[in-house]
């Protein structure tokens, strides 16, 4: 059972401002560029970095439900 986080949002800090920007996990995999709401400031996330984060994360989330799965046989 794969567990998808695309629809999820995440709060990011502007790095000019402090303003928390959210935005849905999918986009920011494929479109890293932001712009904050608050300063109007553009900055992008190191999109790479990120995706490999967020596929550990799922992979771990993954084995972790299998695990359970285990467990209750």
């Amino acid at each position: 059972m794969a567990l998808n986080f695309d629809d999820k949002d995440l709060d990011i800090p502007c790095p000019h401002c402090g303003n928390n920007i959210q935005e849905k996990l999918g986009r920011l995999k494929t479109d890293p560029e932001l712009t904050c709401t608050a300063c109007a400031n553009t900055f992008t996330i190191d999109a790479t970095k990120f995706r490999d984060g967020i596929s550990e994360v799922e992979k771990s989330l993954d084995s972790f439900m299998a695990d359970i799965g285990r467990m209750f046989k």
